[in-house]
């Protein structure tokens, strides 16, 4: 799987993200913790978008079923 960002194609193998990583960490940036965070704030805001998502269908059903 290729990510790109900014336009650019991530290497397959992360390239040099373990440096940045450790460039972060030696910034005083609690790695572990900003993970978490991430982790956190990623699911939070897929639950939102497939609650989102449910309701959407939802209204659609009713208002499908209004027209029956």
């Amino acid at each position: 799987m290729v990510f790109s960002v900014f336009g650019q194609t991530m290497p397959l193998d992360g390239g040099d993200a373990e440096a940045v990583i450790d460039e972060f960490a030696r910034a005083g940036i609690d790695v572990k913790k900003l993970a978490d965070d991430l982790q956190s704030e990623g699911a939070a805001g897929f639950i939102k978008s497939w609650k989102d998502l449910l309701n959407c269908i939802e209204s659609k059903s009713f208002a499908l079923a209004a027209t029956v």
